[in-house]
């Protein structure tokens, strides 16, 4: 299942532009999917390693349509860890690692993020 997770981002969309390396709709989709309906309420294990295998795959997708989407969902992601931290933090290091990642390669500048945001917070870090 993790190995499915981890390079399900690899698969790319036929109706993108020749030479675009854009993912299809629907693999972001699932991974938002995943994401939303991601309860660990009724698990007393840890789910922070699956979580994080989602994270990186979803922040390693490209499709313009839907950076706003990925960021917001991220975004709500930061500030649940804010509150509740993964077990040694390690959603919060795969939301750094692949988000440095994902605004490098779709040219995203954190700038834009709304000031009361931990993406705001980010981008003040130098």
């Amino acid at each position: 299942m993790t190995s499915l997770i981890k390079n399900i981002h690899k698969i790319k969309s036929k109706t993108c532009a020749a030479g675009s390396k854009c993912q299809s709709d629907e693999v972001i989709e699932i991974l938002l999917d995943m994401i939303a309906q991601n309860d660990n309420s009724y698990n007393h294990f840890d789910d922070s390693q699956y979580l994080s295998f989602i994270i990186g795959s979803l922040l390693q997708t490209y499709n313009p349509m839907f950076t706003y989407k990925i960021l917001k969902v991220v975004e709500e992601l930061l500030e649940k860890e804010i509150i509740n931290p993964s077990y040694q933090h390690l959603v919060l290091c795969n939301i750094l690692k692949y988000l440095h990642k994902f605004c490098m390669s779709n040219k995203f500048d954190l700038e834009h993020a709304n000031q009361n945001t931990p993406l705001y917070l980010l981008s003040s870090i130098k």
